[in-house]
């Protein structure tokens, strides 16, 4: 079972549940930079069970079963990436995703083009990957929550 720990986005795909609670006050909580955002959203989309929106080639907006917009990609041409424990060029913000197990989770994120970071080691309860253009985000467990 997928679920971001963020009770605005709702749950992933790949175990076909969802948990939202829609919060209509803010018309888009997060808006996350990078290169192509059609490419990026397609990720996320599959990720966390999230569905378009908008999508005007620059800005790519989801959102939730409910209908309530999510979270938005905008393109930033001299996009330059966050590195892993690189405080030069900090996370800026992640996701954490909820699994029900992590080696069953892990081959299907790093299938949706996920890459499992160095230095993550996987600890019990947690992993850390990016995201296609270097986002790093973490599937965490219960006992990682």
């Amino acid at each position: 079972m997928w679920r971001c720990t963020d009770p605005q986005v709702g749950a992933g795909a790949l175990a076909g549940e969802r948990h939202s609670e829609p919060d209509d006050r803010t018309p888009v909580h997060r808006v996350i930079d990078c290169p192509d955002p059609g490419e990026l959203a397609g990720f996320y989309e599959k990720l966390l069970s999230l569905s378009r929106q908008e999508d005007t080639g620059d800005f790519v907006v989801l959102q939730n079963a409910e209908g309530a917009p999510v979270v938005a990609f905008q393109r930033v041409d001299d996009f330059r990436a966050p590195r892993w424990t690189d405080s030069a060029r900090p996370q800026q913000m992640h996701i954490d995703v909820m699994v029900a197990d992590l080696d069953t989770a892990e081959p299907q994120v790093l299938a949706l083009g996920a890459t499992l970071l160095d230095g993550s080691d996987k600890p019990i309860g947690y992993r850390v990957y990016e995201d296609p253009v270097g986002h790093p985000f973490c599937l965490i467990t219960p006992e990682g929550a």
